[in-house]
């Protein structure tokens, strides 16, 4: 069971999809039809339910549609500072980020697309 993707397969009139995964920003979520990737707002856009994006146009019949969380491997969420107030929502970004790499870790390792060495 992947941690942080869903994969539907469009049918030429389904626009809207539901992301069934926890995120921090919609920026970490990717769209991807068919392997190419989609960009918002051209291709789709977020709706008022953030679980959820609405496609401009359905994805065609029997195209692969992949929505996943790709958390910033390189970028902190937080950056810590001497004396600041350690407010609950800063120390659930920080610990979020790290918790989400390590499932999207794992979905990579059970495709069996991990190289070593």
């Amino acid at each position: 069971m992947p941690y942080a993707k869903d994969s539907y397969t469009g049918d030429n009139s389904t626009t809207d999809f539901v992301i069934t995964f926890p995120y921090i920003s919609p920026s970490h979520v990717t769209i991807k039809v068919d392997g190419v990737a989609k960009t918002e707002p051209d291709d789709y856009t977020f709706t008022t339910d953030p679980q959820k994006i609405r496609f401009s146009t359905a994805p065609a019949s029997g195209t692969i549609v992949q929505l996943t969380r790709s958390t910033s491997q390189t970028a902190r969420l937080v950056d810590y500072q001497s004396g600041a107030v350690l407010s609950e929502e800063i120390l659930d970004s920080d610990s979020l980020q790290a918790f989400y790499l390590t499932q999207e870790v794992w979905d990579i390792a059970e495709e069996g697309s991990i190289a070593v060495g």
